[in-house]
């Protein structure tokens, strides 16, 4: 079970990472596949483990300086419907 388990989460993960790289582009793709390979990898051993019974304590300064720091970015990418005039 442990073998056909792998096998499939190593499909979706070569699914999701080359679906990513194509609609948001390479740079934008990887990043968010290494995102979320970061987390993933540092969320589901304890959890396949057993280990994670207690929340982890985490702070809420950090996220919300992220978000803060990359709202501009993601309103300007979101919001732009055209390509570029240089392009």
């Amino acid at each position: 079970m442990n073998l056909a388990l792998g096998i499939f989460l190593h499909w979706l993960g070569g699914l999701a990472s080359g679906l990513t790289r194509r609609y948001l582009g390479t740079a934008l793709g990887m990043a968010v596949a290494l995102g979320f390979c970061a987390a993933f990898d540092t969320l589901m051993p304890p959890v396949f483990e057993g280990t994670s019974a207690s929340p982890p304590r985490t702070s809420t300064a950090k996220p919300v300086a992220t978000l803060t720091n990359l709202s501009p970015s993601l309103t300007r990418a979101l919001s732009r419907t055209a390509p570029c005039e240089w392009m």
